[in-house]
């Protein structure tokens, strides 16, 4: 169901006036607007908004609706005036209960016959006093922050990876999408970690040798509670299981025997059980991307290393920006990190 402004609702409103053939002219504004605009073509729809009110799920705004046309001095088409525009209100009472608009509408409208002789243009019609109800969501994500405010932030900054606990009510209750929860029984939150990380060189291992990835840059706008320390080990600041998900460019640089790599995940220097991937290269200047993820649990101050060996001719290879077609740089190794839990 749409929820509308309350200018979108004003210019259904106008489009309504546009499209009644009876109706020459649509304002908006106090009754000194509509005496005092100078160029009203009758018959005239008018349009004023009292107040707009909020409850807990739905919102309300309340408007006064005029359909008039001028009146002759002698008036003697007072009556003729009244009757057609009350038809013409009806119309628009018939069209805005269309359940397309999808909003709740007044059911019943009482009409006020007016006539106001004392305007510039001497004029008749109706008026009717009318609600318009539509849903209220109360979602905070639509709201247009640059940041999500935190609750007692501004007065006490918590360091990286710290637990914002103080900032909860100790009892509360929220509904998300129809399931509630109750914040008295969890109320740590973490900030979350996560790491961005990747290798311009070319790396390589003797035959059979072992070695382990290596990084040589960190996106640190993308990077928050996690390290490379060492050159190779992935290290965290806060508890939890991660996310550890790469992709390295490999290419066979030389003979034409198929070729194997295998690659694995160490965790403080020892090998992690039933982790390990082989990747076959065919030939000579054969490429290919080895990319897969790992979830591991670390600790503070722990590490992860993804390790690897071949058989021979196998690299990982960096090469740099092509300028002709464009395409960026191709690092070695690409490596992102985040705390799922």
């Amino acid at each position: 169901m749409q929820i509308r402004t309350l200018n979108q609702i004003i210019n259904e409103l106008k489009e309504i006036a546009k499209q009644h053939y009876q109706i020459n002219s649509f304002t908006v504004g106090t009754l000194d607007d509509f005496a005092t605009s100078g160029d009203t073509r009758y018959p005239a729809m008018w349009v004023s908004y009292e107040n707009a009110a909020i409850a807990q799920r739905t919102e309300s705004y309340t408007l006064s609706i005029w359909i008039v046309d001028r009146v002759k001095k002698d008036r003697s088409n007072l009556i003729e005036v009244h009757s057609d525009c009350k038809s013409i209100l009806n119309d628009i009472k018939a069209q805005m209960t269309n359940p397309v608009y999808g909003w709740s509408l007044t059911q019943d409208w009482n009409y006020q016959a007016i006539f106001e002789p004392f305007m510039e243009d001497e004029v008749a019609g109706w008026l009717a006093d009318i609600t318009i109800t539509q849903p209220f969501s109360n979602d905070t994500c639509q709201i247009p922050f640059n940041q999500a405010p935190v609750p007692g932030l501004a007065s006490t900054q918590p360091t990286n990876g710290s637990v914002i606990s103080s900032f909860v009510p100790t009892s509360r209750i929220i509904t998300i999408n129809g399931v509630s929860y109750d914040l008295q029984f969890d109320r740590n939150y973490e900030l979350r970690c996560y790491g961005s990380f990747y290798d311009t060189t070319t790396q390589e291992v003797t035959a059979d040798g072992i070695a382990a990835f290596k990084f040589d840059s960190t996106d640190t706008d993308a990077t928050f509670g996690v390290s490379i320390v060492n050159d190779s080990q992935i290290t965290v600041n806060k508890d939890g299981v991660y996310n550890i998900q790469f992709s390295a460019q490999l290419e066979r640089f030389t003979g034409g025997q198929a070729k194997r790599a295998v690659f694995w995940l160490r965790k403080n220097g020892v090998d992690v059980p039933n982790t390990s991937t082989i990747i076959t290269l065919q030939g000579n200047n054969d490429y290919l991307v080895a990319a897969w993820n790992f979830f591991v649990q670390l600790n503070n101050g722990e590490y992860a290393e993804i390790m690897w060996t071949q058989d021979d001719d196998i690299r990982l290879v960096a090469e740099p920006a092509d300028v002709t077609i464009p395409y960026p740089a191709i690092p070695s190794i690409i490596l992102t990190v985040n705390k799922i839990n």
